[in-house]
């Protein structure tokens, strides 16, 4: 979860008039800290695992309807079509592909999740580089991490990642 995305989203409960409760902040921040996907309360709760956060799926579920009645969350469509929310969302995820490091990494992670040293030794880059570009990735929303003890694990976050590759040629169908 991002600052910037909590501090949306404590500025966006203030002007819903809504009570900045726990659930509700860390629902909100994590809205407003990962990709304008179309969201659930499964793959939010997803997201907050992934930053170690516990939340239930049933308060993922009560504050996003909340906050969805309240208008605090941005509109989002079911990502499909060529709705201007839609082209926003491709046109950042292909920008998040357009370095060849990064889609390196992606083509990486197309065989599977790896740990950052993994990931650093089959595309070659120093750790300040590979992380630069592993935050850009997770910004356009194309891959998560996952953290255990003290290894972090990054993955694809949807299989759409590895669609959008095959068309660009980078993946054989033995790949996946």
């Amino acid at each position: 979860m991002t600052t910037q995305g909590m501090d949306t989203a404590v500025a966006a409960l203030r002007q819903a008039g809504l009570m900045p409760t726990r659930e509700r902040l860390l629902v909100a921040g994590l809205v407003f800290s990962g990709p304008l996907i179309t969201l659930n309360p499964g793959e939010l709760r997803e997201r907050a695992l992934d930053q170690g956060l516990y939340l239930s799926e049933g308060e993922v579920g009560s504050a996003l309807a909340e906050l969805s009645q309240a208008g605090v969350l941005p509109k989002m469509l079911s990502g499909s079509g060529s709705s201007p929310t839609n082209l926003r969302r491709i046109a950042a995820a292909l920008q998040a592909m357009g370095n060849h490091h990064r889609l390196l990494v992606l083509v990486e992670l197309a065989q599977g999740e790896r740990s950052v040293g993994e990931l650093r030794r089959a595309v070659g880059l120093r750790p300040s580089a590979l992380s630069q570009h592993l935050a850009k990735l997770r910004i356009g929303g194309l891959v998560r991490t996952r953290r255990d003890a003290t290894r972090i694990y990054y993955s694809l976050y949807s299989p759409e990642v590895l669609t959008v590759l095959r068309g660009f040629g980078c993946l054989t169908t033995k790949s996946d």
